[in-house]
């Protein structure tokens, strides 16, 4: 019979497995090795430790995504920021343009005024 040790190092590295074979007679005087074994806890195990992986992961991309949707919301924001700040740029150029002009016509009108 085939004995199966698993131990565990330290978490989250790979399980040492050693195999202890035991000979037995067989029939005709020669020795052979018995492969009777159960791989159930040793598949138990890998499930075990890869559903505490999943949940590890779930739990650190929460961690990630709540902090990188912060991010990303705060970026959405400067972007309206910088977005209004263009127009009230373009507007405020334009209410310039407008009132230079206006001035304009007043400082031309008035000069005629004047000199009539």
């Amino acid at each position: 019979m085939v004995k199966i040790i698993v131990s565990y190092v330290k978490l989250g590295t790979e399980p040492e497995v050693k195999i202890s074979p035991r000979r037995r007679a067989a029939s005709g005087g020669n020795t052979a090795f018995i492969a009777t074994f159960s791989v159930l806890p040793f598949a138990l195990f890998c499930t075990d430790r890869l559903l505490v992986q999943l949940d590890e992961t779930a739990v650190n991309f929460d961690t990630f995504w709540m902090s990188h949707r912060h991010r990303l919301e705060q970026c959405l924001q400067l972007r309206h920021f910088e977005e209004q700040f263009k127009q009230v740029s373009i507007y405020r150029s334009a209410f310039i343009a407008n009132r230079n002009e206006v001035n304009l016509i007043k400082s031309v009108s008035l000069y005629h005024l004047t000199t009539k």
